[in-house]
């Protein structure tokens, strides 16, 4: 049913995916080639993408929209996760519900955008701070860090996400 051309966004994103395919097809991998890939949006998606595609042993553009599935699943773990942090599972199997209902969410999910990234690495982020309980257990405080890292390298947004819980967090720890 989408037989359209791809969003000006959702090409030029298909495009550094298929640019950074084509460059792991061809080992030894020039590192100074994929950085400059793209000098617009950060690398974690449409480097994952194509990773994903490589490893699937898939070329084309299908399986790059399809790693979509892989941080629709992150998002609805991380709501759930929430959910449970905050209340009980019954409201993280709720939020996850009325996200999977969304329209605008699920138009988005069949395209090759970075939202679908960005609200996954957003909610993950957030699962783990409140894991974290004020940053007094380790472990989940470097899965954060992490966490964090990947959210700023899939979309500069990211920060303005981010920054009033983890500054919450910092005033409350």
């Amino acid at each position: 049913a989408n037989q359209r051309p791809p969003v000006d966004d959702e090409a030029m994103h298909l495009l550094s995916a298929l640019k950074y395919s084509n460059l792991l097809q061809h080992p030894p991998y020039r590192w100074d080639l994929m950085l400059a890939v793209d000098f617009v949006y950060p690398p974690f998606f449409p480097f994952f993408a194509a990773l994903t595609s490589k490893l699937l042993g898939i070329s084309g553009i299908v399986p790059l929209v399809m790693s979509n599935i892989f941080f629709l699943a992150v998002t609805f773990l991380s709501l759930y996760g929430i959910g449970i942090k905050m209340g009980d599972r019954r409201l993280g199997v709720l939020a996850s519900f009325i996200l999977a209902l969304c329209p605008m969410f699920f138009h988005l999910s069949r395209m090759f955008m970075l939202e679908i990234p960005l609200t996954a690495m957003v909610t993950l982020t957030l699962w783990l701070l409140l894991r974290s309980d004020g940053f007094k257990k380790t472990r989940w405080s470097v899965l954060t860090a992490v966490a964090v890292g990947c959210g700023l390298l899939t979309k500069q947004s990211f920060i303005i996400f981010f920054a009033g819980p983890a500054l919450y967090s910092f005033l409350s720890a």
